[in-house]
């Protein structure tokens, strides 16, 4: 799963500052009812690399539970959002990109 994500994130690099992978999906302990990450665009909200972010994030969704039989929650976060949540919301994560 993690390859496969961290090959799709390649599609939308141009627009990605990061991504990163969290939760339960990452507790080799825990059963994981969805599969959490975090993607960090570059731009702000509303300008077109975030938009495309967004598209792209819709496109990824389908095509993982296709995959997996299992939901993708991608949460889009600007810079300044991902400032403010970094080590809060976010504690421990695994680099997607």
């Amino acid at each position: 799963m993690t390859v496969w994500l961290r090959a799709a994130m390649v599609e939308a690099t141009a627009n990605l500052q990061a991504a990163f992978l969290f939760g339960s999906a990452i507790n080799a302990n825990a059963t994981a009812r969805d599969v959490d990450i975090v993607l960090v665009t570059k731009d702000a909200a509303g300008e077109k690399g975030w938009h495309e972010i967004r598209e792209w994030r819709d496109r990824l969704t389908i095509d993982f539970q296709e995959l997996f039989n299992i939901p993708l929650s991608a949460m889009i976060v600007t810079p300044s959002e991902w400032a403010e949540i970094d080590g809060v919301v976010v504690r421990e994560r695994k680099a997607l990109v």
